[in-house]
């Protein structure tokens, strides 16, 4: 806190012991020397300050002025703001002031940072083929940024959305929309994905994927949605083409299967008709074997007695029957 008489001269009546710890000066030192703060603001800061005790004398008045820079007397730079009052005398003019003077060194600290972090944050928008967005959804819809990928996205650039808040949502394919509304319904802090078609400018369809993070105030209420919107169309027709031969190979497989299970029964049918067979003809055989055992031994006996005829005069059909008896025996002895 300090007060400056303007008039006659420049002097300072009152300085507070804070100045101590906002500028490192002491009072006393401000006593001293009436043009103290001329001599230490920034350069930067040196222009403004002259132009504010021009206004102020030309105009008789005081004008709100922007945090200022100084060199405290360490050299290291400190940041003001200063609320002034008028002093005047029976003829209003200006002839002192009464001023309140604060540190605000913290203060712009952090909005530089803020400063540097949105402008990182722009670029980056502004460079990502995702569109970003940050949309007020309490007292009103509007969008308060939209990055220039929503022209590559939508076919609209971030000016057509800025003029139309609600252009957004209608865009998004009728069939998706009420999902798209339900999910908005119950927000929370916690984000939100999905995934909607989204019908663009030239009529085309396109999947995107859609995150949400909502920002409430101090009473819960959503008033602020940050987003982003990312064109996932390839990725989606990847997906339904790979479910597709996922199926198409399923069923090959199992087709596979069914004539797998056809071969085993047809394989074990022929086996067991194999089997069949071998059993018949073992049967045959033996029962061959047992017939010729049968007819051979009386046979023997018959050929031998026919033999014994022939010795004997015989008339030519009377000769052929051994003939035909030999035919016989030697089928048997073939079947052995």
């Amino acid at each position: 806190i300090y007060l400056v008489r303007l008039q006659p001269n420049r002097r300072y009546e009152y300085v507070s012991p804070a100045c101590v710890s906002i500028y490192g000066y002491t009072a006393e030192e401000f006593y001293a020397d009436s043009k103290l703060l001329l001599k230490i603001v920034h350069p930067e800061s040196r222009a403004a300050l002259r132009q504010r005790r021009k206004a102020r004398v030309s105009k008789q008045e005081l004008t709100d002025t922007l945090p200022k820079r100084f060199f405290k007397k360490n050299g290291s730079i400190v940041w003001v703001e200063t609320q002034a009052v008028a002093i005047r005398d029976e003829g209003g003019t200006i002839v002192a002031v009464e001023a309140v003077t604060r540190d605000v060194t913290k203060r712009k600290h952090a909005e530089e940072a803020l400063h540097q972090s949105e402008e990182q944050f722009r670029e980056l928008a502004e460079e990502a083929q995702d569109m970003v967005y940050r949309m007020r959804v309490y007292p009103g819809i509007a969008y308060e940024y939209a990055s220039p990928s929503s022209e590559a996205l939508y076919g609209y650039t971030p000016e057509d959305l800025y003029a139309d808040p609600g252009l957004g949502f209608r865009l998004i394919h009728p069939e998706d929309r009420p999902r798209f509304f339900d999910s908005s319904k119950s927000w929370d802090s916690v984000s939100r994905t999905m995934t909607v078609r989204i019908v663009r400018r030239d009529g085309t369809e396109i999947f995107v994927e859609t995150s949400r993070n909502p920002v409430m105030d101090k009473d819960g209420r959503v008033v602020v949605v940050n987003g982003i919107v990312r064109d996932i169309t390839e990725r989606v027709r990847t997906e339904e083409a790979l479910r597709i031969a996922k199926e198409r190979s399923e069923r090959a497989n199992k087709d596979l299967r069914n004539v797998n299970r056809r071969l085993e029964r047809a394989t074990a049918r022929a086996n067991d008709l194999a089997a069949q067979a071998e059993r018949a003809n073992r049967l045959k055989g033996e029962f061959v074997a047992n017939m010729g055992h049968e007819v051979r031994t009386p046979m023997t006996g018959v050929l031998g007695m026919t033999q014994l005829l022939l010795d004997t005069d015989l008339t030519a059909e009377q000769r052929g029957i051994p003939g035909d008896g030999a035919i016989i025996g030697g089928l048997f002895a073939d079947r052995q």
